[in-house]
């Protein structure tokens, strides 16, 4: 493993308030194997400073909307890191949609 790339990845733009968040929580969890555990979750990154509230939630530390994720952990089986889990994928989700609807529009809640 390369520290430089490594460390390169975790200051990348798909990072950005991830490390540092100021809270989250898992949303759901599956198992569709042994060797592969995934999580969906809902985190709060650190805030953006100095930004003006129109939306989102603020405090003194700036403004922020919350982020979904779906990460992939895999059980490595490998040499020096055996039983140890890791991430092996990460994608941003589309947050949940909610909004009321009346006339069946796919993806809302309808009343």
């Amino acid at each position: 493993l390369n520290a430089m790339n490594f460390k390169q990845i975790l200051a990348s733009g798909a990072f950005e308030g991830i490390i540092g968040c100021t809270s989250w929580t898992v949303t759901s969890t599956s198992a569709p194997s042994d060797d592969i555990f995934v999580v969906k979750l809902k985190l709060m990154p650190k805030p953006i400073p100095g930004c003006v509230r129109i939306s989102g939630i603020s405090d003194q530390g700036g403004i922020a909307w919350p982020a979904y994720y779906k990460w992939v952990l895999a059980c490595q089986t490998a040499k020096p890191f055996v039983g140890c889990w890791m991430l092996d994928q990460m994608f941003p989700e589309k947050p949940p949609i909610d909004v009321a609807a009346s006339d069946g529009t796919p993806g809302t809640r309808n009343i």
